[in-house]
């Protein structure tokens, strides 16, 4: 695996993005660092943020785990970000109880690869047209999301449905 330092360039990074290193400082002990990728949403105040490969801690350690992972929400609220994708070293584990605290906490196993791509499309065309454009694994990632029931609505975005976001 590859671990991050608060040195690696920013160069690495496409252009919008923000690297935050962090350390993680539980009962005044250093129990291990994160970079954060920091992303801006277009034409909305918020931003999305990515922790690949990491957090680097001592997973043997439910209360290590469970602080960091409170940590990294606190993190988001103040960076204003809406969305945290997160890739811990545990998922590959049979540790239900470290699975847990990530599961209790809000987030969930994507148990597939999620699509990321950059795309300018013509919302004057129709919805047939818009797709016949993707990708095949685009196209699959839509029909899997409709099978799983998932959609998207467009919400206004209050400070009152921020502070929800984060309950």
């Amino acid at each position: 695996h590859l671990f991050q330092s608060e040195n690696w360039t920013p160069k690495m990074f496409a252009s919008g993005e923000e690297p935050i290193y962090e350390k993680i400082i539980f009962n005044d002990n250093e129990i291990g660092h994160f970079l954060i990728i920091k992303k801006k949403i277009n034409f909305l105040p918020f931003y999305k943020m990515k922790i690949t490969f990491g957090p680097s801690i001592n997973y043997n350690s439910i209360a290590n785990v469970d602080f960091t992972v409170n940590f990294i929400k606190g993190l988001a609220k103040k960076h204003k970000s809406i969305s945290i994708q997160i890739h811990p070293f545990t998922w590959g584990n049979k540790n239900n109880e470290i699975n847990s605290v990530f599961l209790k906490s809000g987030f969930k196993k994507v148990p597939y690869y999620i699509y990321e791509a950059t795309m300018l499309i013509d919302l004057r065309k129709s919805v047939e047209e818009i797709f016949k454009k993707f990708e095949n694994r685009g196209k699959e990632a839509v029909r899997q999301s409709e099978r799983r029931g998932i959609t998207a609505n467009k919400v206004n975005i209050t400070k009152e449905t921020f502070d929800q976001f984060y309950k």
